[in-house]
């Protein structure tokens, strides 16, 4: 089992300038393979392999490039590899096909080898560099696969893969398998439990919006080039980071708080891509970072020995009644709370959908297959949605 830990890293001046170079290297290894792959391509007409334009790059490097030789040796050989991996996924139909890397576009990082790491508490060793102090030690206990070092806002961190051990306990297990809750995400309510509790949306971007307006406006009044642009940017970036921690604290405490609390998890699926499309509420989505906290229930729950049971898309949580799981055939988004028409019942429209999905996670099981050892999950099955008009024939042909 895999698990990444981000440390912030204390930099000197001299190392800051070290890891600039070195992820400069690596945009300039990227942006080199790209153009040596398209002209490839149009002479030969097909694409060249890693192999071979590793092993041109390292044949030209000394006599064209000799400045590559002042930082680790990792840097190009990942910029090559890191673009043979976007075209793949161009050819896989997983991704856009690969551009040329933009100095003030892309994020600064560079890659090093396993074998010429070395972690010591809270230091850790850079090639070609020596050893530089981090904030805290590496949480999780194991042997380092791979270690990443990147700049956000004019910070520098240290993003290290560790190869934990199967038998690893998590600090955050849960203790009470038999709890069981269903949970209904939203943009006013961020999290609806169906055991009553509510926790509102805490909207960091939106709290912070008019200082990041005033930033900008400063920014964009700065003379190009000058000291007083470059102060400008950091602030700015700076403001983006507060924010983007703020959200991060924020999902990390809900989510460890949800998987240690509780055994079974409901919660529904997720089409964030067609949500963020309506322009009247993306903001608000990409601000509430929902995908972020489902893929953190996802991988902690695993971690604390809980399980998290997700509906499909099509399971209709909220136009289906709690009560007498009547389905309703239509409900707007501004229709917060509704009564149903069979059985007259009032009904909170995000605590509705919390129940339903409580529901669906209660009567959810696993049972083995005929040979014992595979494990098929049977999902209960819900009331099948009957437009007006089809019982109106049903009930004819009867």
């Amino acid at each position: 089992m895999n698990l990444r830990h981000k440390i912030k890293l204390h930099l000197s001046k001299s190392a800051r300038q070290y890891c600039a170079k070195a992820a400069g290297i690596q945009r300039f290894a990227y942006n080199w393979a790209k153009e040596e792959s398209d002209i490839y391509y149009k002479e030969h007409k097909k694409t060249i392999s890693v192999a071979d334009l590793v092993k041109k790059f390292t044949q030209i490097k000394d006599a064209q490039f000799p400045w590559v030789r002042e930082v680790t040796k990792c840097a190009p050989q990942y910029g090559i590899h890191n673009y043979c991996d976007a075209r793949e996924r161009f050819f896989r139909k997983l991704g856009k096909f690969p551009k040329f890397h933009k100095k003030w576009k892309h994020r600064d990082s560079f890659h090093i080898e396993l074998n010429s790491v070395g972690i010591k508490g809270k230091r850790i060793k850079i090639p070609r560099f020596g050893w530089v102090k981090m904030w805290e030690t590496v949480r999780f206990p194991g042997k380092v696969k791979s270690v990443t070092i990147f700049r956000h806002a004019d910070d520098w961190f240290a993003s290290v893969l560790v190869d934990v051990d199967p038998s690893y306990q998590y600090p955050h297990t849960c203790k009470n398998q038999a709890a069981v809750v269903g949970i209904d995400l939203g943009l006013i309510d961020f999290v609806t439990m169906s055991d009553g509790q509510t926790i509102a949306a805490p909207k960091f971007y939106r709290k912070m919006e008019r200082k990041l307006r005033m930033a900008h406006k400063k920014l964009d009044r700065c003379v190009k080039g000058s000291s007083n642009k470059e102060k400008a940017r950091k602030k700015l970036a700076k403001l983006y980071q507060k924010s983007g921690n703020q959200r991060s604290h924020f999902s990390h405490d809900l989510s460890s708080k949800i998987v240690r609390e509780h055994g079974k998890i409901g919660m529904e699926t997720l089409g964030l891509t067609g949500l963020v499309k309506n322009r009247r509420v993306s903001k608000s989505f990409y601000d509430a970072a929902l995908g972020t906290f489902v893929d953190q229930i996802k991988y902690k729950s695993v971690l604390a020995d809980s399980k998290l049971i997700q509906v499909s898309k099509n399971f209709p949580s909220t136009k289906m009644c709690s009560t007498c799981n009547h389905v309703r055939e239509h409900m707007s988004l501004d229709v917060r709370s509704w009564t149903c028409d069979h059985c007259n019942t009032a009904h909170d429209r995000d605590m509705n959908a919390a129940l339903n999905l409580h529901k669906f996670a209660l009567e959810y099981r696993e049972n083995p297959n005929a040979c014992g050892d595979a494990v098929r999950p049977r999902k209960p099955r819900f009331p099948r949605r009957v437009s007006a008009k089809q019982e109106s024939t049903e009930s004819s042909n009867l």
